[in-house]
């Protein structure tokens, strides 16, 4: 109660608390936990996951536009339940953290797996909101990756997200990881394609006539 000589003491409002006896003034909820309702002595509910809830946070619906309800985590990162702040730091239970390496995480994630497992094709780093496609020259063939694969010599990926590389073709080379574009074989060499269910390690460079 503020004002001396009351008949009566005050109820706390929502996003307040006030705990124990002849308190003259309510204390703001506490970072990390939501306080619903008027009159506790202790917060109602703890910070949604998905979210993270500042000092004086009054509702659980982080959608409800107010300025003191729960803030949502930002894409490439999650929050666990009782999250004080949106800052990422992956050693803090508290912040935001991002998301695992393998995976993507869209916004208002809860753990750590985030949105889903990056598919065949993409990879995803740690800390990304979608799967990052493959670039030319190299492949991702199976989910959870985390980087692209180079293509071997005697292989090659002229395309965005391949699943695996072809064999470099009849008449060409490709001697280094990564390739994207064949070399044509120089006059007076040739080279074979490479049979099926051959290595292409095993035909790399163009031969003499």
């Amino acid at each position: 109660q503020v004002s001396p000589g009351a008949p009566a003491c005050s109820s706390c409002t929502a996003g307040t608390i006030c705990p124990g006896f002849g308190g003259a003034l309510p204390e703001i909820c506490p970072a990390g936990r939501v306080c619903s309702h008027p009159g506790r002595l202790r917060p109602t509910y703890t910070c949604p996951a998905g979210s993270f809830c500042p000092s004086g946070v009054l509702t659980l619906n982080s959608r409800s536009g107010l300025p003191n309800s729960p803030q949502i985590c930002s894409p490439g990162t999650y929050c666990m339940a009782g999250a004080t702040t949106g800052t990422v730091d992956d050693l803090c239970t508290n912040c935001a953290r991002s998301c695992t390496e393998g995976t993507f995480c869209g916004a208002n994630s809860t753990d750590a797996g985030g949105t889903d497992n990056c598919p065949p094709r993409w990879y995803c780093p740690r800390g990304v909101e979608v799967p990052q496609p493959s670039p030319p020259g190299h492949y991702v063939p199976k989910s959870g990756q985390v980087f692209p694969s180079k293509c071997r010599p005697g292989s090659y990926a002229a395309r965005w997200l391949m699943i695996r590389c072809e064999p470099c073709p009849a008449g060409t080379e490709c001697p280094l990881d990564g390739t994207v574009v064949p070399t044509l074989c120089r006059p007076g060499t040739y080279r074979e394609a490479t049979p099926d269910g051959v290595d292409p390690t095993e035909n790399v460079m163009c031969t003499r006539c």
